[in-house]
């Protein structure tokens, strides 16, 4: 047989299942240089690039369709891991409590914060939703609601071709909503909900391919179909036919990853652990920092339109260690539950 099925086949350190802090962490970069690029690709409209960058566009449009993806399902995969191997969210006040007050309370704090360092209007539907990147706090508390609802009714089967069908409905489903609601907050969680089951239906069957080179193959393969799909409209299901592609390519990118060993107390493990512990801080802070320096000076103009490429790379290098540094200064001072 090709495919088997494993407990527990994931290296743990400190806690940490180190495949997925390594997806994470990826996913991670991936959104930072993502947004690093957004003025020079033109995906901005506050900030309108005068001449965008046709070849930042098409990496920058290639980056964001891997990395949110990526960010949901680990969601989902570690949330049925707590809830499984933890004990945890099994009791709904203290998991409507923990979500809300690790999503929805930064969420509003960082609203704020984007009202006062950029003076820029914003739509009701956006303050409604989240400001620029913050809509994937009110959307990722809003998809862990839908995941403990049906957490009893997945666990109550051990049928992989009844959650095959079901993770199936849901996709079609899911991904014909999203297109009724798309620039509101239910159009982004139809968007991104089928992701998160899958995680949550991929941790409870554990399965596995076997052969390194095989996955390795696989993985190209997929992530050149998905590139070819994202840059093609030939047919109405093309976007669907996508979302099964993704959902491959992150299964068989996790199960690769769960060959790789890392010492346990080497200086690798202990940088690893750091930057995934603080993956959420350098996500929240790294736009705002981005929109706060574009507000404030001229290095869009000068910097990023005359240097696309350079600019980029230096805008990266600046901002990813800064907000490194502010995502670990805040979990020392316990900020965390306003920051």
């Amino acid at each position: 047989m090709l495919i088997e099925y494993h407990s527990n086949r994931e290296a743990v350190s400190g806690g940490r299942l180190l495949n997925i802090s390594i997806l994470r962490m990826i996913s991670m970069l991936m959104i930072v240089i993502y947004h690093c690029m957004c003025y020079c690709a033109g995906f901005w409209q506050i900030y309108p690039c005068p001449t965008p960058n046709y070849h930042v566009s098409l990496f920058a449009s290639w980056v964001v369709s891997m990395a949110l993806p990526f960010f949901f399902f680990i969601s989902g995969y570690i949330y049925l891991y707590i809830y499984i191997n933890n004990g945890k969210y099994k009791n709904w006040k203290a998991f409507i409590f923990n979500k809300f007050n690790r999503l929805i309370v930064p969420a509003v704090t960082w609203t704020v914060i984007y009202l006062i360092l950029l003076p820029i209007r914003y739509s009701a539907s956006e303050l409604l939703s989240g400001i620029r990147h913050l809509w994937f706090l009110p959307t990722l508390f809003c998809l862990f609601i839908f995941a403990r609802l049906i957490t009893p009714l997945l666990l109550a089967k051990h049928n992989p071709i009844v959650d095959a069908i079901f993770t199936v409905v849901l996709i079609v489903l899911a991904y014909a909503a999203g297109h009724v609601f798309y620039d509101l907050l239910p159009g982004k969680i139809f968007t991104y909900i089928s992701f998160f089951v899958s995680g949550m239906v991929l941790f409870k069957h554990q399965l596995s391919i076997n052969g390194r080179w095989i996955r390795l193959a696989m993985v190209i393969a997929l992530v050149g179909l998905h590139s070819i799909l994202i840059n093609i409209d030939i047919i109405p299901r093309q976007g669907l036919v996508d979302i099964f592609v993704l959902i491959a390519i992150i299964y068989l990118f996790l199960d690769l990853l769960s060959v790789v060993k890392i010492g346990e107390n080497s200086r690798l493990m202990r940088l690893l652990n750091n930057l995934d512990s603080n993956s959420m801080g350098i996500y929240l802070v790294h736009q705002v920092l981005i929109m706060t320096f574009y507000q404030y000076t001229m290095f869009e103009e000068s910097g990023l339109t005359y240097h696309p490429y350079l600019g980029t790379t230096a805008l990266f290098l600046m901002i990813f260690p800064l907000s490194w540094a502010f995502a670990e200064a805040k979990r020392r001072l316990k900020l965390e539950p306003y920051l």
